[in-house]
C-alpha cells in the first residue's frame, strides 16, 4: 500500500528510464526489488499510449536511452539473478571486464583484488566441473559453496573499486579541466588578453579535457548522456579562471591604494589576489555545477537559487578560510628573514591597522616577530 504523496512503483520505472531523471541504478532496484517480468509489464502498462498501444519495450528503451553503467546494470537485472555456478562466474567475469576498462584502475590496486578473485572464482568452477565429471558429490559440494563465496567476493569488491575509481575520475577530471582552462587562458594573452578571447579559449580547454579525463578514465561506466553537462561544467572552468583573475587584479589594487608600508602592501595584496581569485573560481564552479544538475530544478527557480548560492558559498569558502593564516606566514617567511628584521613587526602592524585584520592577526602573534630593539 503507498504512502501519501509515494509515486506508484511503475511511475518510478518510467522516470528512472526517461526524463530529465533516468537513472539506470535506480531502475536496476526496482526491477531487482518488483521482478525483471513484473518490472517489463508494469512499464508496459504505464506507457500505453495511442502510438504504443501495448505499451513500451523496456529491454529496447534500456538499450537506446540509458548508458554506460546505468545501463548495464539495469540489463543485468533484466536478465534475473544467476542461478547455476556457470553462470554467477559468467556474470562475475562480464561485471570486471565492464569495470575495469579505462584508466581509472591506474589510481587504485583494489582493480587487482576484483581481478584475482574473479580469476579464482574460474578457476573453482573449473574444479567443480571435474568433480562433477568424477561423481565425488562432497568435492562437488565444496567447489559449489566456493563458487558462490568467491563470486560474492568479486561483487563486494566491484562495489570498492567504483567507489575509488569514481572518486579518482571526480579529482583528476576537476584538477586536469582548471590546468587546461588556465594554460589556454594564459597562452592566449593572459591578463592582457581581450576578455571574450581568453574565455573562449579556457571554456574550449576546460570543457575538452573534463569531458575526455572521464571519458577515458571511467572507461565502459561513462554514461555519454552526460557529455553535454561535462563539457558545460568544464568550459566553466575558463570563465571562472578568466574572471577570478579579474577580480583578484582588482582586489590587489585596491590594497595598494590604502596600505602605506611597502612590504605590507605585497603580502597583502598577494594574499589577497589569490584568495579572490580563487574565491571567484571556487564559487563559480560550485554554482555552474548544480545548476547542470537534473535535480536541482525540482523545486522551481527559488529551489534552483538556494541550492546553486549554497554550493557556490562552500566552494569559495575552502578559498577564503586561511587567509589571516596566509597573511602571517607571509610575513614570517617572506619578511623575518630578512635583512632588515626590525621590519617584521611594523608590516603586521601596518596589515592589521590597514585593512581591519585584528582577529586574523593577534598581539601575541606580532609581538613574537623580531624588531630592531629585540
Amino acid at each position: 500500500m503507498l504512502e501519501q504523496g509515494e509515486v506508484p512503483p511503475a511511475q518510478q520505472i518510467v522516470y528512472a528510464v526517461s526524463g530529465s531523471r533516468k537513472d539506470g541504478e535506480e531502475l536496476a532496484g526496482l526491477i531487482r526489488k518488483y521482478g525483471a517480468d513484473e518490472a517489463r509489464a508494469m512499464y508496459a502498462e504505464a506507457t500505453k499510449s495511442e502510438k504504443f498501444p501495448e505499451g513500451r519495450d523496456l529491454d529496447q528503451d534500456v538499450q537506446k536511452r540509458l548508458g554506460g553503467r546505468g545501463r548495464y546494470e539495469a540489463k543485468d537485472a533484466l536478465a534475473g539473478p544467476p542461478q547455476t555456478a556457470e553462470e554467477k562466474v559468467a556474470r562475475a567475469v562480464d561485471r570486471t571486464r565492464f569495470e575495469t576498462a579505462g584508466l581509472g584502475g591506474a589510481f587504485t590496486k583494489t582493480d587487482d583484488i576484483l581481478i584475482q578473485n574473479t580469476k579464482r572464482a574460474e578457476q573453482a568452477l573449473e574444479n567443480l566441473k571435474k568433480a562433477r565429471a568424477n561423481g565425488d558429490q562432497a568435492a562437488i559440494d565444496e567447489w559449489t559453496l566456493r563458487v558462490d563465496e568467491l563470486t560474492g567476493y568479486a561483487s563486494e569488491d566491484t562495489k570498492v573499486f567504483r567507489a575509488e575509481k569514481d572518486g579518482a575520475v571526480e579529482v583528476t577530471a576537476g584538477v586536469a579541466a582548471g590546468v587546461a582552462a588556465a594554460g589556454a587562458v594564459a597562452l592566449s594573452g593572459g591578463a592582457a588578453a581581450p576578455l571574450l578571447v581568453a574565455v573562449a579559449a579556457g571554456s574550449s580547454a576546460g570543457a575538452v579535457t573534463n569531458y575526455g579525463i572521464r571519458n577515458i578514465m571511467a572507461g565502459n561506466a561513462y554514461d555519454q548522456n552526460n557529455a553535454g553537462k561535462d563539457l558545460l561544467v568544464g568550459a566553466a572552468e575558463g570563465v571562472g579562471v578568466k574572471g577570478g583573475a579579474i577580480i583578484g587584479r582588482a582586489v590587489r589594487k585596491g590594497v595598494e591604494s590604502r596600505v602605506r608600508n611597502t612590504a605590507a602592501k605585497r603580502i597583502l595584496g598577494n594574499t589577497l589576489e589569490g584568495a579572490s581569485d580563487g574565491a571567484f573560481g571556487g564559487s563559480f564552479m560550485g554554482v555552474a555545477d548544480t545548476a547542470l544538475q537534473a535535480e536541482t530544478w525540482e523545486n522551481g527557480i527559488p529551489g534552483v537559487l538556494g541550492t546553486a548560492f549554497g554550493s557556490g558559498m562552500a566552494g569559495g569558502a575552502e578559498a577564503l578560510k586561511s587567509v589571516g593564516g596566509r597573511v602571517m606566514r607571509s610575513v614570517g617567511n617572506d619578511v623575518a628573514p630578512s635583512k632588515a628584521p626590525e621590519t617584521s613587526r611594523s608590516v603586521a602592524r601596518e596589515l592589521e591597522t590597514s585593512m581591519g585584520l585584528s582577529q586574523s592577526l593577534d598581539s601575541a602573534a606580532i609581538d613574537s616577530l623580531p624588531s630592531d630593539k629585540g
